[in-house]
């Protein structure tokens, strides 16, 4: 059975993050977005033996 709700939910969104083939911060995945930056590309640090593609948004350590 579903519960009948009476009174919305509240949420606290407290801060914003990402790990992503753009980068390691919420920035850079905006950046490289905006940019238009394909974060797909062959895989360095994965074995890709027995996938049908050798390609993946791996996370690469942010070179300051």
């Amino acid at each position: 059975m579903f519960k009948k709700i009476t009174e919305p939910n509240r949420v606290v969104v407290t801060g914003m993050g990402a790990i992503t083939g753009q980068g390691t911060s919420a920035e850079d995945l905006w950046q490289g977005s905006k940019a238009g930056r394909v974060a797909i590309r062959e895989m360095d640090h994965l074995p890709m033996e027995g996938y049908m593609t050798k390609l993946g948004g791996e996370v690469k350590e942010k070179q300051d």
